[in-house]
């Protein structure tokens, strides 16, 4: 076997294996709490597709912008007192990069604390 024909044929697996990465995102419903309608303009949920928890996040907030500055930290890491839940399960520890399947739920809060 030739090298370039072998190297053709390494180039055509990588090529089918993107493929199926790219097509399989899931479609994913976010919740969007009371304290962020307005910053939404009323929208209480949102439909999008992403295999992470960070991915989905991403389309909300280009969705919708203004969100940008109360769910991500100028790091790009979710805000401190922020909690992601999938399906009501906390996203911690993997957080961003959690995996998400189609039909998922994701719920977004803020943690309160005081004394």
């Amino acid at each position: 076997m030739r090298v370039p024909s072998l190297l053709s044929r390494i180039y055509k697996l990588f090529e089918s294996i993107e493929v199926k990465w790219y097509n399989a995102s899931m479609s994913v419903e976010i919740q969007i709490p009371n304290f962020l309608h307005h910053l939404t303009g009323g929208v209480e949920t949102f439909e999008t597709e992403g295999i992470t928890v960070g991915e989905c996040l991403d389309a909300l907030i280009q969705r919708f912008p203004p969100l940008k500055e109360q769910v991500f930290d100028e790091k790009g890491k979710l805000r401190e007192l922020l909690n992601v839940y999938v399906n009501r399960e906390s996203a911690y520890p993997e957080e961003l990069e959690k995996p998400v399947k189609d039909g998922d739920s994701l719920q977004i809060a803020y943690t309160l604390v005081g004394g």
